[in-house]
């Protein structure tokens, strides 16, 4: 089992690819400058080679920074170590105590393939706190509910 930061060990993990922010923005890391260095460079370059030289440059960092970003949020996780549950990518991520979940519940969206034969990526994990409510996709949610009312309460 693996620890974090002087937590205890993880009773609970759950990764979760979105595939469908991952395209869009990797579509927008490339089409945004392509706009740029297609249409804006070449009408620029007459009057400014010094400002296209910026807009290309300009270009280039939001390629490599949308990139990054989509890189970064692509996968979703969920942990639980029996005091904390932590939801996000890997350098965005919320914590919540144990302590502070009013509700936890699986969340299965409704339509067309719903029931056994819907995919597991589409479950989801709700937590409900005073400051607010946390929705993740989560493999396997019905174990991490289980899993917060043996050690917290929580009460549904």
């Amino acid at each position: 089992m693996t620890t974090q930061a002087g937590n205890g060990p993880v009773l609970f993990r759950s990764s979760v690819e979105r595939k469908s922010l991952f395209y869009i923005l990797a579509a927008a890391a490339v089409v945004g400058p392509a706009v740029v260095i297609g249409f804006a460079v070449p009408y620029v370059w007459g009057q400014s080679r010094q400002t296209a030289y910026i807009l290309m440059a300009a270009a280039t960092v939001d390629f490599l920074a949308t990139w990054f970003v989509a890189l970064i949020i692509r996968w979703i996780d969920v942990t639980f170590d029996g005091r904390r549950v932590r939801i996000g990518s890997r350098v965005f991520k919320a914590s919540v105590a144990v302590e502070d979940i009013l509700a936890a519940e699986v969340v299965r969206p409704a339509g067309p393939g719903s029931g056994s034969q819907q995919p597991v990526s589409r479950e989801y994990i709700k937590l409900t706190t005073r400051t607010g409510v946390y929705n993740a996709p989560c493999v396997n949610a019905e174990a991490l509910v289980e899993l917060l009312r043996a050690h917290g309460g929580t009460p549904t």
